[in-house]
C-alpha cells in the first residue's frame, strides 16, 4: 500500500517530459533480465508512433513546398502584368516630371521623385494594376523598372522589380513512402504524445510487470496504447475539472489515423 501511495505521489510531482523519459529509460533498460527481447519489442511497437510522426513532418513539408508555389505563381502573374505595362508607367512619369517647368522643379521642393509620383499618381497607377495591392514602395520600384528597362537610368537589383524565383520541389518524398528520418523527436518525445493519461497507465503497468517479474501484459498494453494512438481517430483532449487536474476524455475530440493521414500525403503529389 505504501509503494502504490509512493508511486500516486511521485505521479503527482512529475512533468509529462520527466514522466516520458522516465518510462522510456524503464523501456529500455529495466526488463532485460526479465525479458530479454523486450527492448526489441518495446523498439518495433515505438515505431508506430515514430512512422505517425514522420508522417506528419512529410505532410507539413508538403503544404509548405505548396504555399510557396502558390505565392511563386501569384507573384509570378503581378510580374508579367508589370512588365507589360512599363512603358506605359515610363511615359506617365515622364509626362508628369515634364509638366514642371525648370523654375517649379527648384521651388517644389521635391526630395524624391518617385515617391512624389507615386503619391500624385496613385489612382491612375491602380487603374493600370486592378489585380496588384499597390503600396508607395512597389510603385517607386515600378517606376525604377520602367526606367532601367528602357535604359533611361540605371537601378540596382534590390530597387527594382525581379522575377521571381520557381522554388525547387523535393523530389526525395514519394507516394506511399514514410521516411522516418523525418521524425527528429527522441523515444521520449515520442511516448510524450500518448498523452497524460496514457503515460500512467504506462507506469502503473511496468510496476506491474516488475512487482510480478513477467512482461505479457506490459506488452500488451504498449501494443494496445500505441496502435491505438497511431490507428484510432480518437486521441483525447485535456479538459481542466473544477479541482485543476488535467484529464483527458477520448471521446471529445477526433484525430487522423495512419492510413488517413497517408491518403492525405498521396494526395498531396496529384494536386
Amino acid at each position: 500500500m505504501d509503494e502504490l501511495k509512493e508511486l500516486e505521489n511521485y505521479l503527482q510531482s512529475v512533468s509529462d517530459e520527466e514522466l516520458a523519459k522516465t518510462i522510456n529509460l524503464f523501456f529500455e533498460n529495466e526488463f532485460n533480465e526479465i525479458d530479454s527481447e523486450f527492448q526489441s519489442y518495446y523498439y518495433s511497437e515505438l515505431d508506430r508512433l515514430r512512422l505517425f510522426d514522420a508522417l506528419n513532418k512529410q505532410i507539413l513539408v508538403l503544404k509548405k513546398e505548396k504555399s510557396k508555389l502558390k505565392k511563386y505563381l501569384k507573384d509570378e502573374q503581378q510580374y508579367q502584368t508589370i512588365m507589360a505595362n512599363l512603358d506605359t508607367v515610363e511615359k506617365m512619369f515622364n509626362d508628369w516630371k515634364n509638366s514642371y517647368s525648370k523654375e517649379d522643379k527648384k521651388t517644389a521642393y521635391i526630395v524624391d521623385w518617385y515617391e512624389e509620383f507615386a503619391d500624385i499618381k496613385w489612382c491612375d497607377l491602380d487603374k493600370i494594376f486592378p489585380e496588384i495591392r499597390l503600396t508607395t514602395n512597389l510603385i517607386k520600384k515600378i517606376v525604377r523598372t520602367a526606367r532601367d528597362h528602357s535604359g533611361a537610368s540605371r537601378v540596382k537589383d534590390r530597387y527594382k522589380i525581379t522575377e521571381p524565383q520557381k522554388p525547387e520541389r523535393n523530389n526525395e518524398l514519394e507516394e506511399n513512402h514514410v521516411d522516418r528520418s523525418y521524425s527528429e523527436k527522441a523515444n521520449a518525445e515520442l511516448l510524450g504524445m500518448l498523452g497524460r493519461n496514457t503515460m500512467e497507465y504506462l507506469v502503473y503497468m511496468i510496476d506491474d510487470a516488475l512487482m510480478n517479474q513477467n512482461t505479457q501484459k506490459l506488452r500488451f498494453a504498449i501494443r494496445f496504447t500505441f496502435a491505438h494512438f497511431s490507428d484510432n481517430s480518437t486521441k483525447g483532449k485535456e479538459y481542466a475539472r473544477t479541482d485543476k487536474q488535467a484529464v483527458k476524455d477520448p471521446s471529445k475530440t477526433s484525430g487522423k489515423t495512419v492510413a488517413k493521414l497517408l491518403d492525405e500525403y498521396n494526395s498531396m503529389f496529384s494536386e
